[in-house]
């Protein structure tokens, strides 16, 4: 995270969006999820990258991915199948499932 922008700085249901975004849920899935608005979720979803100093889910995910295991799955989401054959070739999406 950025220079003062810690895991603590965000509450347990930050916590818990971050992690299933990072693990390429959609605004709609996790609020599904969470059962909470897409309204909310993208509320809150724009609170994080705030929060982070990010300004894309990319950035959020890479941000989130280098923090190393100790962030780990906060928010006990299974892990999404990748969509597709385009995401078996390396990307971000892929990689999440290993």
């Amino acid at each position: 995270m950025t220079p003062g922008h810690e895991k603590s700085d965000l509450s347990t249901r930050e916590l818990e969006i971050v992690s299933a975004v990072v693990k390429g849920y959609t605004t709609r899935e996790i609020a599904e999820i969470l059962k909470l608005t897409q309204r909310a979720v993208a509320y809150d979803l724009y609170r994080i990258m705030e929060k982070l100093g990010v300004t894309t889910r990319a950035q959020l995910v890479l941000l989130w991915l280098q923090r190393g295991p100790e962030y780990g799955d906060l928010a006990g989401i299974a892990v999404k199948k990748p969509k597709g054959p385009h995401l078996n070739s390396g990307s971000v999406a892929a990689s999440l499932e290993d």
